[in-house]
Formats: structure tokens, sequence, C-alpha cells
């Protein structure tokens, strides 16, 4: 193939593969409704409040995630939760449980719910609330 061929190709495949296009969305402008956090927040309590307390995701969980697409903190919390049975949620409900921690760090909702879809999670940018 000829070099521009390949570089077009590569221009076009790398971001689809990453989840990443150029119309970034940032957690600042309302990724999840609020009838969606409240389905995280009873997912929570069903399935990681053996394990965790919704206070310790308030604040803290933004600090380290900024900067960083939500499907990398979708990823790990879905491989890695709940700790006996990774992977065992819905992708929905994942989803869900992501709502209901951006809204316990004061994320602002919106009028669509966070989808569970890779290439729609690559394109939101965690970003912490302006207070």
């Amino acid at each position: 193939m000829r070099p521009i061929l390949l570089t077009a190709l590569w221009l076009v495949a790398v971001p689809a593969a990453t989840g990443q296009t150029d119309s970034v969305i940032s957690t600042r402008h309302g990724v999840y409704t609020t009838t969606q956090a409240r389905r995280g927040q009873a997912a929570f309590e069903q399935t990681c409040a053996r394990c965790h307390q919704a206070e310790a995701f308030e604040g803290n969980l933004l600090l380290s995630w900024s900067g960083t697409r939500v499907r990398m903190l979708y990823d790990l919390v879905q491989g890695t939760m709940p700790e006996d049975r990774p992977g065992s949620l819905t992708r929905q409900q994942y989803a869900d449980i992501i709502a209901y921690l951006f809204e316990l760090n004061g994320l602002p909702p919106g009028t669509r719910d966070l989808s569970p879809e890779p290439n729609e999670l690559g394109r939101i940018l965690i970003e912490g609330s302006r207070k």
C-alpha cells in the first residue's frame, strides 16, 4: 500500500479502536441522568456496599481520574468488581454505578443516560465540577 493510504487508514482506525474521537464531551456537561444515578445507587448498595462505603468515593475519585476518559474508569471497575465476581454485572449496571459515583462527586446530571458502549465512554473526559 502507498504511504498516504496507510496514513489515512491509521488516522481512521486508531481513534475508532481506542474509542476516542474528535467530539470529546466533558463530565462537567451532564453525561448521566438523576434517574440513572438512582439505579446506580441501588446497584451499588446491593453489590458494592458489602466492601465499600459510598462516602469513600466522594471528592477523591475525580481528583485521581481527572483528565482521563470514562472508558478507562469503566473498564477498571468492570474488570475488577465485584472482587469475588469481576464482570458479573450487566454493562448497564456498571454504567449506572459510575453515574452514581459522578453524582457523589458533584458532577451535574444531564438529559441522557451514560451509555455503556465503549466508543461512547471513550468520548467522555473526566473533569471535576467547577464549584
